[in-house]
């Protein structure tokens, strides 16, 4: 019977362990998802520099017409923030945040560039 009771704590630790494991692969999955989302949404923005434009900041990907979202449920449109440098008015910092649902919490990754308006 105490060798059974052993058993079954070791059982439920290992468990216990793979699970937080599992947790923390998908989340960093996500972060590596979400991160490659939003380069390829700046890669739009050097593409189509006629974008750039302080106007346009603060709208999200889709009203822009960039980059579509990645496979699988729970992703927003990355909001995008774009201004110019005082120093230099060609010059933009681009700023792409991407968010998505995992539960009951929601996740950010943000990514940050210079982009020169040609």
């Amino acid at each position: 019977l105490t060798v059974m009771a052993i058993l079954v704590s070791m059982a439920g630790s290992i468990l216990a362990a793979y699970l937080q494991v599992s947790a923390w692969t998908r989340l960093s999955w996500q972060e590596t998802v979400a991160g490659n989302y939003a380069f390829a949404v700046m890669e739009c923005l050097r593409a189509q520099r006629d974008l750039l434009d302080e106007a346009n900041d603060g709208r999200s990907a889709e009203e822009l017409g960039l980059a579509g979202a990645p496979a699988g449920s729970g992703w927003e449109s990355p909001v995008i923030g774009m201004r110019p440098l005082a120093d230099s008015p060609n010059l933009y910092q681009v700023s792409v945040m991407v968010e998505w649902d995992r539960g009951a919490t929601t996740h950010c990754v943000r990514r940050d560039t210079l982009i020169r308006k040609e």
